[in-house]
């Protein structure tokens, strides 16, 4: 499957932390810092990385892993919230 068989960002439900920069926490004191802050995030992949370099997160889709750029949509105070938010969205949560 190639990227272009995608032509619309996805949106994926993620629980995980929010990087400070692109060492991570094993090259960042601020980047270990922000790991222990994980919270449950609605996020939009895309599959064109466009031209500024962002965060990547590994995104399995139509049977195939990818590593796509994203955005942060939304943030859910709980998992109960994503849960709900999921299921009217026909979204999978996905444990990382």
């Amino acid at each position: 499957m190639k990227p272009d068989d995608f032509l619309e960002p996805l949106h994926v439900i993620r629980r995980m932390s929010i990087p400070h920069c692109a060492k991570g926490p094993r090259g960042c004191a601020k980047c270990r810092e922000a790991a222990k802050d994980v919270k449950i995030y609605l996020l939009e992949v895309y599959f064109d990385p466009g031209t500024m370099t962002r965060p990547m997160i590994e995104v399995s889709a139509k049977g195939e892993k990818h590593l796509l750029v994203y955005d942060i949509i939304n943030s859910f105070k709980d998992e109960n919230e994503a849960r709900n938010y999921a299921k009217k969205n026909n979204l999978k949560l996905v444990e990382e």
